[in-house]
């Protein structure tokens, strides 16, 4: 599950990171997050959420700027990186 999610009306994925996390756990949020699915309770199909935003600290910023890279093309536009500090994209 990611930390918070908002409706709009579709779901978005909000996910906060004070420090880097590695290649392989970055890789499974974001995969779990778009493409594979978040489980969902009473057996309901997972759910797939249409963006995620990752508010990041200046040192976590470069890992998951890569793992973003990593995703097959048509799933990196989803992914909306920004600033913890400011809360506004990355110059």
């Amino acid at each position: 599950m990611p930390d918070a999610q908002v409706w709009q009306p579709k779901a978005i994925a909000l996910e906060v990171e004070r420090s880097p996390k590695s290649a392989k756990e970055l890789d499974a949020i974001l995969t779990e997050l778009l493409i594979a699915g978040t489980p969902s309770p009473l057996g309901e199909p997972p759910l797939v959420y249409t963006t995620v935003w990752y508010f990041v600290a200046e040192n976590a910023r470069f890992p998951v700027e890569q793992a973003r890279s990593r995703l097959p093309p048509s799933y990196q536009g989803r992914v909306k990186i920004l600033s913890l500090a400011t809360l506004e994209p990355f110059a």
